[in-house]
């Protein structure tokens, strides 16, 4: 009995195939590789666009995170201040100070010659 051999084929990545000038040259000005040029330069242009974006973001939060913590520090000490005003503000206007104040002008109390009455 004889036996028959086949040979299978099998492509293979391996093969390689010099293309003439001709069709490179047409390659290079085909509107298929100017479509996938233009797509390859917007996509480039939005990444960076992106970029640029999130940058600036970044930079915009830590900013208002400066103000806020600036004007929180602020607000403290305008609060403190306002705290030692209220207290100097009781101390000199209390009954005591102003008793003596009015002494030391030459002022009394009313006495009940001292009332106005207005009848109509």
């Amino acid at each position: 009995m004889k036996t028959q051999k086949y040979m299978i084929y099998k492509p293979s990545t391996l093969y390689t195939y010099s293309k003439t000038e001709k069709e490179t040259i047409s390659e290079k000005t085909s509107p298929f590789l100017l479509k996938e040029f233009l797509k390859e330069i917007l996509i480039k242009i939005l990444v960076l666009g992106l970029i640029f974006l999130n940058l600036i973001s970044l930079a915009a939060a830590g900013y208002k995170g400066y103000v806020f913590f600036r004007y929180k520090v602020e607000r403290k000490a305008l609060e403190e201040e306002n705290k030692q005003l209220n207290e100097e503000y009781k101390k000199l206007t209390s009954q005591d100070v102003l008793l003596e104040k009015a002494k030391s002008l030459g002022l009394r109390p009313p006495q009940e010659e001292d009332y106005l009455r207005i009848e109509k």
